[in-house]
């Protein structure tokens, strides 16, 4: 019984390296404070837990796909701090973030019932990640709070996660913290 209890654990920590390197857990986070935007957010509320956005972006995606529009960066804003306000009671937005606005790109959010916001172009604290955005929470973030108790910032809304395939089986997710 105690070779078969080895292998087991043996087997769940092959299983586990396996999962950490397979989302980029060990990738670096690079930090840095710049201007980023303007930007035109095509987006779909939604409410609940932050990890169980992806639906709401991938439908604003298939969206603009299917009415043969690039989406070109998914996105999502994150308007509540998870540590403070219950999961339940978080409210998101998932959608497309374009650089221009044109006449097809606002019918097409009329057509498909979307919400529709401009970030005006503004200081950020940027932390550029190539990991899954499912760690971002436990890697990136704890890394860009640290950094800014070193110099002293503070968030002063929104976080917009940024999420750009750079390959066909990779994603850069650029992180933006509005910062004072």
């Amino acid at each position: 019984m105690g070779k078969a209890l080895a292998i087991t654990f043996g087997m769940l920590a092959v299983l586990a390296g396996f999962i950490v390197y397979r989302t980029g857990y060990f990738k670096p986070v690079e930090l840095s404070a710049g201007e980023q935007g303007p930007f035109i957010l095509a987006y779909k509320v939604h409410k609940g837990p932050y990890h169980k956005i992806a639906p709401i972006i991938d439908e604003v995606e298939t969206f603009f796909k299917n009415n043969d529009f690039p989406c070109p960066l998914a996105f999502g804003r994150f308007l509540h701090d998870p540590d403070v306000v219950e999961h339940d009671r978080l409210v998101s937005h998932g959608g497309c973030a374009f650089t221009t606005m044109n006449e097809q790109l606002q019918e097409l959010i009329k057509k498909g019932q979307l919400e529709l916001d401009t970030v005006k172009k503004q200081e950020y604290i940027v932390a550029i990640y190539e990991g899954s955005p499912s760690v971002g929470p436990f890697v990136v973030y704890p890394k860009v709070k640290e950094w800014m108790g070193k110099y002293d910032y503070k968030i002063t809304g929104p976080v917009i996660e940024i999420y750009q395939t750079t390959g066909e089986d990779s994603l850069l997710t650029r992180y933006l913290f509005p910062y004072l």
